[in-house]
């Protein structure tokens, strides 16, 4: 009995026992036979880490072929972390806390940086001085893993400087750059363009980061490297503008804000702070921005650099040199003459031979507006209203179109401030919305606004909680101060450039173009050669304007006796370049502050052919009257452009004499 137990107990232990064996050989022959290759892939992949490889970016460059922003080659320090030991790690610590006057703390979070992958060299330091390559050559054993390698940075030559608020900068990328370039394949430690044409055309600069394959061992060290995509370099850009007359207009933009400061204000006493200010240079014929300064000016290459001094002081300057002065909102003055002029003509409201009595000061309603320092003129026409900017003359015209397009609904007459007004027509609005203003002009870059024009349905809606009901109408007032670019009126100096450039060529309203070319990368090709076109970006044409003979012709008269015998006269009475210059001063109210100095010159308003067109404008922003700070700088640009060959005289600012004095 007992023998027959054993036996059955050997059975069951043998049947076990063949079962295991049986379950292991099974799995033996998935694991070598069936699920062999799979796990084989995963082996591979368990030793492979993916490293991006970053593209060389596109070079900058201007009409003629001059580098604006390029990629120069600099010493760079790097460290190999995967064999660096926790012993060398320390010592590392120490040297670096006495190279870059960090802390070892500090230096301890820049070893750990998760930004850069492990299998990466980490960059220590970029554009190393000579002596301090030489140091770390000199002293390995306290630089443990770390080498001396070249790599490229970002660069802007003194032409690009000048053109900093056009060409902007790049940066290292950002949380909120990856999310809006998701699944662009950006990786932590690139960079990117962050404001300006680097950021608008990002795309086409940035070009394809390569791939490289990374094989590890068990311990994670790497062990050896394979290309599997070689980086491919951006396009380069050629823009409209022209280095020469940019950066003229930077020094002159400079010279007349620091000649404006100078000068004191009548109304106050003070001296004109001259905070900001923008000149622009278009060609009217083509819509394309030959020059385009904003200042205070700023240096991009402090922020590739990572100087934090500088980066800082940009930021926390109240002048905000980083906004571009030619993008942002101002009430033009009497350089909105213009438009409303073409307005009242077009209207009927008037002819070129309309006069008006000017003594310095006129009543409208229970209001009374007046000349600046209520200077008066006698009987002027147009033309002479826009020569001596009367001001007088044009609140007696947006009176007139105000009386004739907006009656009152409430009682049938003429005091739309006794009802509800019911605009029939706006031909200020009109004409300025038909020359561009009120609406983004859509150049390429970030930052272009549209500014104001203001009418009924902007004062309805700015005065909707108004316990006053006429605050919600257009009133008499209104209408006045707009046709005087006052009031509520806000343009940008691109976009009047434009509306001034709009009335040069004949009624044409372009798009403002900032680049004219994607190019092929120049890389690999001799020094000054430029790409290959891959595609071009042509003008643009946004609409046309009808503008008679019998319209234009008036106007570039009152325009032309501004340089020759008005407001402008003292800044080109004596010009005697090849070009036919007329003009508009502007002076500028801004509330609390200084006045905002314009002046706007169009040059060969008769379309000469055998000559090229041109719009300078040049705005300061609390930097007096239009005649004797604004003039000037576009003075010295005008003689820049007439003979490039011949450095101009420095910007003259002088204080305005009463004739100088207009709104």
């Amino acid at each position: 009995m007992n023998e027959a137990n054993t036996r059955r107990r050997l059975l069951v232990i043998g049947a076990i026992v063949v079962a295991l064996f049986t379950g292991l050989l099974t799995r033996l022959w998935f694991l070598q036979v069936s699920g062999g290759e799979k796990l084989a892939v995963q082996a591979q992949q368990n030793r492979d880490r993916i490293v991006q490889v970053p593209s060389l970016r596109g070079a900058i460059y201007d009409r003629n072929g001059t580098i604006l922003a390029k990629n120069v080659p600099v010493t760079t320090l790097t460290l190999s972390r995967q064999n660096l030991t926790p012993a060398d790690r320390i010592v590392l610590e120490n040297s670096l806390s006495n190279l870059l006057g960090k802390s070892p703390t500090d230096i301890g979070q820049m070893l750990d940086d998760p930004s850069v992958s492990q299998y990466a060299p980490l960059p220590l330091m970029k554009d190393v001085p000579l002596a301090t390559a030489v140091y770390v050559a000199e002293h390995r054993d306290q630089f443990p893993q770390v080498s001396i390698t070249t790599t490229s940075i970002r660069q802007y030559t003194a032409a690009g400087i000048a053109a900093a608020n056009l060409l902007g900068y790049t940066g290292a990328v950002s949380p909120e750059d990856l999310k809006t370039h998701a699944g662009e394949g950006y990786a932590n430690d690139d960079r990117i363009g962050k404001t300006g044409i680097e950021q608008v055309f990002e795309t086409e600069l940035r070009g394809e980061p390569g791939i490289d394959k990374v094989q590890v061992d068990s311990r994670g060290r790497a062990t050896n490297t394979i290309t599997e995509k070689k980086p491919q370099s951006g396009h380069d850009l050629q823009l409209t503008i022209d280095a020469g007359v940019q950066q003229i207009a930077a020094e002159s933009l400079q010279q007349g804000m620091d000649g404006a400061r100078t000068l004191v204000d009548p109304d106050n006493g003070n001296y004109y702070p001259a905070t900001g200010g923008s000149v622009i240079v278009i060609d009217a014929r083509t819509g394309s921005l030959v020059a385009m300064a904003s200042g205070p000016s700023w240096d991009p290459n402090a922020f590739i650099t990572g100087n934090a001094a500088e980066y800082d002081q940009y930021i926390k300057d109240p002048a905000h040199p980083l906004l571009d002065k030619g993008l942002s909102p101002y009430a033009p003055g009497s350089t909105f003459k213009l438009f409303s002029a073409i307005a009242g003509l077009e209207s009927g409201i008037i002819t070129p031979e309309t006069s008006v009595y000017d003594d310095g000061c006129i009543e409208l309603g229970n209001q009374k507006f007046c000349n600046a320092r209520k200077e008066s003129y006698g009987y002027v026409s147009l033309a002479h209203a826009l020569t001596v900017s009367s001001d007088i003359y044009f609140y007696s015209l947006g009176n007139d179109l105000w009386r004739t397009y907006y009656k009152s609904v409430a009682d049938g007459g003429e005091d739309g401030d006794k009802g509800t007004s019911h605009p029939i027509g706006y031909a200020i609005q009109n004409t300025a919305r038909d020359y561009g203003m009120d609406q983004p002009t859509g150049v390429a870059l970030p930052g272009d606004q549209s500014g104001r024009i203001p009418d009924l349905a902007f004062n309805q809606a700015l005065n909707k909680t108004s316990s006053d009901p006429f605050s919600r109408t257009w009133r008499r007032g209104d209408s006045a101060n707009l046709a005087v670019g006052q009031g509520d009126v806000l343009v940008t100096p691109l976009q009047l450039a434009n509306g001034y450039a709009t009335f040069a060529n004949g009624g044409t309203l372009y798009t403002p173009r900032v680049v004219s070319a994607v190019l092929n990368s120049a890389a690999g090709l001799d020094a000054g050669q430029l790409g290959s076109v891959e595609h071009t970006i042509d003008p643009q044409v946004k609409h046309s304007v009808s503008l008679p003979a019998e319209v234009r012709n008036p106007i570039i008269e009152g325009l032309d006796g501004v340089t020759h015998s008005g407001t402008a006269a003292g800044s080109f009475s004596d010009y005697s370049g090849p070009f036919h210059v007329i003009g508009k001063t502007g002076t500028a109210e801004a509330g609390s502050k200084a006045n905002t100095s314009w002046f706007a010159a169009i040059l060969n308003p008769e379309n000469d052919p055998a000559q090229p067109q041109y719009v300078v404008l040049a705005m300061v922003e609390e930097g007096g009257f239009g005649a004797n700070v604004a003039a000037p700088i576009v003075r010295r640009v005008v003689d820049y452009l007439s003979d490039p060959t011949v450095a101009p005289a420095p910007v003259h600012i002088a204080p305005a004499t009463a004739a100088e004095q207009s709104f």
